[in-house]
C-alpha cells in the first residue's frame, strides 16, 4: 500500500523525494516506512525535518514551504539538502494522526505550489482510511484465527466468551472454586 501512495504522489507533484512514516505511540516522533527518490544515485540515508514532521502532527494540518531557503524554520536538515520546496501531510482519520506523507524537491524549476499541497492533503486524507481499514482487516482475520483454534478444543460460546473479554458468566455460576 505504502509504495501505491507514492507513486501516486510523484505521478501527481514535481517531487524529487518522497517518504510515509508512521508515528510512535507516544510522541511525535516519525518511523520512515518507505522511501523512495527519483535519483537512483541517492543511497544516502533517508533524512527528514522532525520540525515539519512535527508542525503537521501537531496542527493536523498539511504543511508547505515553497521557498525553504527562506520561510522554512531553521532546520540543519533542511540545510543540509538544500531544498528548495518542502511539503508534510498528515494522515489523520477519526482526529488520530496515524503518520505523515512527506514530500521534498530541490528544484528551483519546478518548486512546490499550493495546488499541490490541496493534492498531497486529499492523497493523505485517503491513504489515512485505507490504513485504519487495513489495520482493522488485520485485526478481524487475527481474532479470526484465535477463534478457529479455540473452537477445536471448545464450544462456539465459551469461545465467544473468551475471544470478546467478557468477564461476565451470564449467571452460569462457572467461578473456581480454592
Amino acid at each position: 500500500m505504502f509504495e501505491a501512495i507514492l507513486s501516486l504522489a510523484f505521478a501527481h507533484m514535481p517531487a524529487q523525494r518522497a517518504c510515509i512514516g508512521l508515528c510512535q505511540e507516544g510522541n511525535d516522533s516519525v518511523v520512515i516506512k518507505l522511501a523512495r527518490s527519483t535519483n537512483p544515485r541517492d543511497t544516502e540515508e533517508f533524512v527528514i525535518s522532525n520540525t515539519i514532521t512535527s508542525e503537521a502532527i501537531r496542527d493536523r494540518s498539511g504543511v508547505i514551504y515553497l521557498n525553504s531557503n527562506s520561510d522554512a524554520p531553521p532546520s540543519q536538515s533542511i540545510a543540509n539538502l538544500s531544498l528548495t520546496s518542502i511539503m508534510c501531510a498528515p494522515l489523520c482519520v477519526d482526529g488520530e494522526v496515524l503518520g505523515v506523507i512527506y514530500l521534498d524537491t530541490r528544484d528551483v524549476k519546478a518548486p512546490f505550489k499550493p495546488t499541490h499541497m490541496k493534492v498531497l492533503s486529499a492523497l493523505a486524507a485517503l491513504s489515512a482510511v485505507a490504513l485504519r481499514q487495513a489495520s482493522l482487516r488485520e485485526e478481524v482475520q487475527r481474532e479470526q484465527r484465535i477463534r478457529d483454534r479455540l473452537s477445536r478444543y471448545s464450544s462456539p460460546h465459551v469461545v465467544d466468551r473468551l475471544v470478546d473479554g467478557n468477564e461476565d458468566d451470564g449467571g452460569s455460576g462457572m467461578y473456581s472454586e480454592e
